[in-house]
């Protein structure tokens, strides 16, 4: 008797995902099968509600030994609300964004173990990670597109594949947003954009605000990538000029001097010699002449200059601590632009001491991924079973002191 291996298809594989639909000649894939718990229909409820924007975030920690299936479970779900989306169901696409864990509590500076060092290492760490997911994202639908205007035997089928690969290309390096409305523009994509089919619950202008979205993913990804430097100049003059001038500036002056100067000075001279004078009357038409000659050429110029000059210069905070500032607004691009971005944070029970840091790591960074983004930590059983333990201990200890 033969044994048929089926074809599974692990979650978010892609495979498995309904937008990206294998090649006709392969044998059909299927999903692999999980079995229904509690904690995943609480999980996909959440998730619903978060999809639907009826919530703005939720945070959960999923707890179980090694090889329960933590991961297989979240990207489960993710995959189900996936697929409601693209059939117009839910109004985001959940966008899972995979952060490890221990890279947020290694040591490696001055503020290793402080809760200021915790939250700068988790918002760089969780920027690379979203930089990632994101471009992946928006490179699979470009291919998506062109593979679509390819299987239409469309006109510029070539083009758009090739501007999707120089778009895979060039996405790592950030590029400017005049560069991304190029590809959206180049892509016919600019008002439906190239994320969603057409039919999408979100309105026109999409590929407005999916350029929006991507230029701030770009813009905090050079902040943790290298030294960002930005600055912004204004200035402002006034001033005012009045000038005047006096003086004959005929070309027929040129001529009339000299002999102006000669004429005077003959006459002069000659009355002069009249008086018996001789030689008084050489030195009086020398300097009868010499004085009618500077009479054409005086000038009178009066100048007032006033100016008033104001620079100031602005020079914004671009370094990493500031990243808590910006990332709730990246989060809203992105929901604007239809993506829900889904943290799922592994590999905790890998983290020495992860009580305590855990404990730090909530309480600075609950508002940004419990309030404002969905959330999931994954460790194992011994983990929950030991804060089980300590809240026991600190609720005893509570009511001893009381």
């Amino acid at each position: 008797m033969p044994v048929r291996l089926k074809r599974i298809a692990e979650p978010l594989s892609t495979a498995a995902r309904t937008d990206t639909p294998p090649h006709p000649r392969l044998r059909p894939i299927e999903s692999v099968i999980l079995a229904p718990s509690q904690a995943a229909s609480v999980l996909s409820h959440e998730m619903t509600r978060y999809c639907d924007g009826l919530v703005r975030g939720r945070s959960f920690l999923i707890a179980g030994h090694r090889g329960a299936g933590k991961t297989t479970m979240v990207d489960h779900v993710i995959l189900d609300h996936q697929k409601q989306a693209l059939r117009h169901e839910v109004r985001y696409k959940p966008l899972p964004v995979y952060v490890h864990g221990p890279l947020i509590f290694e040591p490696g500076d001055g503020q290793a173990g402080s809760a200021e060092g915790i939250q700068q290492r988790a918002l760089i760490q969780v920027a690379q990670a979203l930089h990632q997911a994101v471009a992946k994202e928006y490179s699979d639908r470009f291919h998506l597109l062109a593979r679509q205007r390819h299987e239409r035997r469309a006109a510029d089928a070539d083009e758009l594949a090739e501007l999707a690969a120089r778009f895979q290309i060039e996405l790592p390096e950030a590029p400017p947003a005049a560069r991304l409305a190029d590809f959206w523009r180049v892509a016919g994509a600019e008002r439906d954009g190239v994320l969603f089919n057409a039919g999408h619950l979100l309105g026109p202008q999409q590929g407005l605000r999916e350029m929006v979205a991507l230029s701030g993913v770009s813009h905090v990804y050079q902040r943790i990538s290298g030294k960002l430097e930005e600055s912004e100049t204004q200035g402002r003059s006034q001033g005012r000029k009045r000038e005047t001038q006096g003086g004959v500036d005929l070309r027929w002056v040129e001529l009339v001097k000299p002999l102006s100067a000669l004429t005077a000075g003959g006459l002069a001279g000659g009355a002069t010699v009249a008086a018996g004078h001789p030689l008084a009357a050489l030195w009086v038409g020398i300097l009868v002449a010499f004085g009618s000659g500077m009479m054409f050429k005086v000038n009178t110029t009066t100048s007032l200059n006033q100016e008033r000059k104001i620079d100031r210069t602005f020079l914004p905070d671009l370094s990493t601590k500031t990243l808590h500032r910006v990332m709730p607004e990246l989060f809203e691009r992105l929901l604007a632009a239809g993506l829900a971005p889904v943290f799922v944070v592994d590999e905790l029970d890998k983290v020495d001491d992860l009580y305590d840091h855990i404990h730090e790591l909530l309480d600075t960074m609950k508002k940004l991924f419990a309030e404002r983004a969905f959330t999931c930590l994954l460790t194992d059983r011994g983990f929950y079973e030991q804060l089980h333990v300590r809240e026991e201990q600190e609720r005893a200890g509570a009511l001893a002191v009381r």
